[in-house]
């Protein structure tokens, strides 16, 4: 073989080797370390939110995003929902880069400001987030119906004012995949983002009857569930932390799988904000956003369930738009790239070539 084929065959390899490269790199919050695959997650402590211009996650955003869709909780609740809230958003960033003020994601403006007990779950919870497998899960809540049964599940007959109850899973005792997702996202087992669906006025019966924030979350999104602490700058420390590392007998790790807790409340407590539909959605949280959400009991301006609900299910069901399968439609849509990128390198190598040789001829 001549040295210029040679250098046409090597240099064609070199080609293929780059467009196989992914283009399109996952932002992950998730830094590796050393002799592990995955690191803590790293915190995202600020947000470029449309109008609003750069916003402050834990300080601002999350205040406001609870407040606006489930605000009238009861305050373990307020915390699961603090949780659910920041999960879908990290999951958001990690996979489009960006989120929406509004039912096809999160609500962040509604009008109505957040109180002391909306920033107290926030810092309560500073930098939890829901894990599955080491991915942040995609965590869908909505308004759900409001529970009649003293176990906090939506029964048939139930008040249920924004339709949302079909998107809500029941999965206490539940995991692997025995764990029942949501038809919020894309419904299959290989789909690590989506582990369910959490009921707003579910949770805030729950709350009501002396079910702690750990387990509320546990109910909806099954026992192997993940609550992993994220690190940062804006994350407050723990007293562990504060005390040096060591660990204060109440207080919980970084990341530890949820467990334990007879759930079951013995009463129902329609969350005053039942009315409110919110609800995660694509493969984000929010029915209709990660929240289909929709402040509870306030927020007579927001969009009619109906009309809602037919965008999320849109978002939800093209093509990976939202939610995970965004994630999957990622991995196949560069299969014919690296052929087509080595044939072209081939085409221009080999004509360059013959108008060398025709030059020296």
């Amino acid at each position: 073989m001549s040295t210029f084929y040679r250098v046409v065959f090597i240099f064609s390899v070199f080609c293929s080797l780059s467009a196989c490269e992914e283009r399109h790199v996952k932002p992950y919050a998730r830094v590796p370390q050393l002799g592990v695959l995955y690191g803590p997650l790293t915190a995202y402590c600020e947000i470029e939110l449309g109008d609003q211009g750069r916003v402050d996650i834990e300080g601002e955003y999350l205040p406001n995003v609870i407040n606006c869709e489930n605000g009238a909780a009861g305050f373990e609740a307020l915390k699961a929902q603090a949780v659910a809230a920041r999960s879908y958003l990290y999951y958001k960033l990690n996979e489009y880069g960006s989120i929406d003020d509004g039912q096809s994601d999160q609500v962040f403006t509604c009008g109505r400001s957040p109180g002391p007990q909306h920033y107290a779950a926030v810092e309560a919870t500073s930098g939890e987030v829901l894990t599955y497998q080491d991915e942040v899960i995609a965590a869908f809540y909505v308004a759900g119906a409001i529970p009649s049964s003293p176990m906090c599940v939506g029964m048939v007959g139930d008040l249920d004012p924004y339709n949302t109850e079909r998107y809500v899973t029941y999965n206490q005792g539940l995991s692997g995949d025995q764990v029942i997702q949501s038809t919020l996202g894309w419904v299959d087992p290989a789909n690590l983002y989506n582990r369910g669906c959490k009921s707003q006025n579910g949770a805030s019966c729950l709350a009501e009857a002396g079910i702690d924030y750990q387990n509320i979350l546990r109910s909806y999104y099954g026992d192997d569930i993940t609550l992993e602490r994220s690190e940062g700058d804006c994350i407050l420390l723990t007293m562990s932390e504060m005390n040096g590392g060591e660990e204060s007998p109440s207080e919980e790790g970084p990341s530890e799988e949820l467990s334990g807790g007879e759930e079951s409340p013995s009463e129902e407590s329609p969350s005053e904000e039942s009315p409110s539909e919110e609800s995660p959605s694509e493969e984000s949280p929010s029915e209709e956003s990660s929240s289909e959400e929709s402040p509870s009991e306030e927020s007579s301006s927001e969009e009619s369930p109906s009309e809602e609900q037919a965008k999320l299910s849109s978002n939800l069901t093209e093509e990976g738009t939202m939610s995970c399968m965004g994630s999957k439609s990622h991995r196949r849509e560069r299969g014919w790239e690296p052929m087509i990128y080595l044939v072209l390198c081939s085409i221009w190598i080999l004509l360059r070539g013959c108008i060398v040789r025709s030059s020296r001829d």
